[in-house]
């Protein structure tokens, strides 16, 4: 059984997985973005969403944590920093790519009108 951390590693880790769910939610959106929005690409983009953040949690424990095994609490900040991103990127990222799609069709609209 190992050691309980320190309240300055636990805090580390924490912000460490933090930042590790908030960039799997980055690149999951992002291919969500480039692939379309199919139930069944909705499905395989969840599970490799998911397995990438097992792997990566799993690999950040045994290369960068202070503590050298996977806690409860690194799973608990990969999910809050999923949800930062979901909840604050997510709609700028979105708004950001129609705007784009816009200004790109913008002349086509136009000759097209004319």
């Amino acid at each position: 059984m190992t050691a309980s951390p320190t309240l300055w590693s636990v805090w580390t880790d924490v912000l460490w997985c933090m930042g590790i769910g908030l960039a799997v939610a980055l690149m999951r959106d992002w291919a969500g973005v480039i692939f379309g929005a199919s139930r069944p690409v909705q499905v395989v983009l969840d599970l490799a969403a998911f397995a990438s953040a097992a792997i990566l949690l799993c690999g950040f424990a045994a290369g960068a944590s202070s503590i050298g095994t996977v806690r409860w609490y690194m799973a608990v900040a990969a999910v809050l920093g999923a949800m930062g991103w979901r909840y604050t990127g997510s709609q700028f990222l979105h708004h950001a790519v129609k705007k784009i799609l816009a200004l790109l069709v913008w002349p086509f609209r136009l000759f097209r009108r004319w």
